[in-house]
Order: C-alpha cells, then sequence, then structure tokens
C-alpha cells in the first residue's frame, strides 16, 4: 500500500519573500536606530557625572543598512570607559549593550511583523 506525505511550502517561501523585502527596506535602519538610541540612554544615566561634559559628549550616528556609532566625543571618554594604571574603569557604554541589542532585536522583530502580516 504506497504511502504520501505532500509538503506545500507555497506560504513559507512567500514568508521568506516578504522578510527578505523586508531587510532591504528600512527595517535594519530602524533597528539599529532603536539600539543605538537604547545605549544614548543607558550610557547617558550611568556615566559618572562631575562636569557634565562627558555626559554631553554622548551621540548616536546616523544609522546606515548595516552599521551605526554610538560615540562620547570628550577626550577622556576611552579613560573613564576603561581606567588607567592610576584611576579605576567606570564603565557607562558596555553594560548598556544588552538593553540595546534587546531593542534593537524587537524593533526588527516589530517591523518584520508590521511587514509580514
Amino acid at each position: 500500500m504506497p504511502y504520501t506525505i505532500r509538503v506545500d511550502v507555497s506560504q513559507v517561501t512567500q514568508l521568506l519573500s516578504r522578510v527578505s523585502q523586508a531587510l532591504t527596506s528600512d527595517v535594519p535602519q530602524k533597528a539599529l536606530t532603536a539600539g543605538a538610541n537604547a545605549l544614548v540612554s543607558s550610557a547617558t544615566a550611568t556615566v559618572p557625572v562631575r562636569t557634565g561634559h562627558l555626559r554631553s559628549s554622548i551621540s548616536a550616528g546616523q544609522a546606515s543598512a548595516e552599521e551605526v556609532e554610538v560615540v562620547a566625543e570628550a577626550e577622556y571618554a576611552a579613560f573613564v570607559e576603561l581606567g588607567t594604571s592610576r584611576m579605576s574603569a567606570q564603565p557607562y557604554m558596555k553594560p548598556g549593550i544588552p538593553q540595546a541589542t534587546q531593542a534593537l532585536v524587537n524593533t526588527a522583530l516589530q517591523e518584520i511583523r508590521n511587514i509580514t502580516g
């Protein structure tokens, strides 16, 4: 007695096509922007403040489809984040990376859901 299993992947193919379109649209840029903004918020909330110059120098650049930069432009920013031989590190950027990553992923998923229905 023959036994047949038929698998229809037409809906999967359509879904993958829509996801592919999403990834070539502005979804990556929106996700990167959300992640960068979350990192800026976290960093400005946790950075040690003496004069406020370091905190005010933290910003996100313009996101492309592939990258975005979050920068602390104060000349001593790396010394505070990483420490020196005479000063302990006081990280303010690195602790915010998990939160920023979650914001990026959540935004990307929401945008893909919006596109794929």
